[in-house]
């Protein structure tokens, strides 16, 4: 249900941002359109917080002993859909320039780009994005790896002091790394809402456990 709610915020984010709809509902709503861009974009935090959830239930259970292979299966995983949507969305661009010439649409993706995207590397390779999506999914993965790592690297620890550690991680997102926009490529910009994700997870195992 949150994630449903979230995406609906999202959704309407980007009609106050792009396309002829925006310049339109602008016109008819001004200052509920700005509200909406300003704030709406937020609920991306919800999605957050639950890919955390999920990405720490997959891993409290069982120790990280091969991390690798752990995140190289999430990748072959996401990817291909991920690239497929790319590749439809390139479609429908290509085809809605012949008659749509406005600076909101992507320009045509070269080769280069086309196969940073795949690697969910564009942002940080300094790509210009083929969808407005395409910097969460590289997030995620970002922040899925950087759980998956963190699990390995510490398996012999407690689970108080390895959710310590998360912690200690969220409270330095939130307030260094969060204030850091050069940092909004990678997943410690991020991490504190992914983290709360994690820590929620984890308190629910510790509660039956309990």
């Amino acid at each position: 249900m949150l994630k449903v709610m979230a995406a609906q915020f999202i959704v309407w984010h980007h009609f106050s941002a792009y396309g002829p709809m925006a310049d339109t509902m602008n016109l008819m709503w001004p200052h509920f359109i700005e509200w909406l861009y300003h704030y709406a974009r937020l609920a991306v935090q919800v999605f957050l917080v639950v890919s955390g959830y999920l990405a720490a239930q997959s891993v409290m259970h069982k120790p990280v002993l091969q991390p690798l292979s752990s995140i190289v299966k999430r990748y072959l995983r996401l990817v291909p859909f991920y690239v497929l949507a790319l590749a439809l969305i390139s479609m429908a661009v290509a085809l809605s320039r012949t008659t749509i010439h406005e600076p909101w649409l992507p320009s045509a993706p070269t080769l280069w780009q086309f196969l940073a995207h795949g690697l969910l590397l564009h942002d940080i390779l300094g790509f210009e994005a083929l969808t407005s999506g395409a910097w969460y999914v590289a997030i995620d993965f970002q922040l899925y790896a950087a759980l998956i790592l963190l699990c390995h690297a510490l398996q012999s620890a407690t689970n108080k002091r390895l959710s310590a550690i998360v912690a200690l991680l969220c409270v330095a997102s939130m307030w260094q790394f969060n204030r850091m926009d050069e940092l909004d490529i990678w997943a410690i910009y991020f991490f504190a809402a992914y983290g709360l994700g994690i820590l929620a997870a984890w308190a629910k195992r510790s509660a039956f456990e309990a």
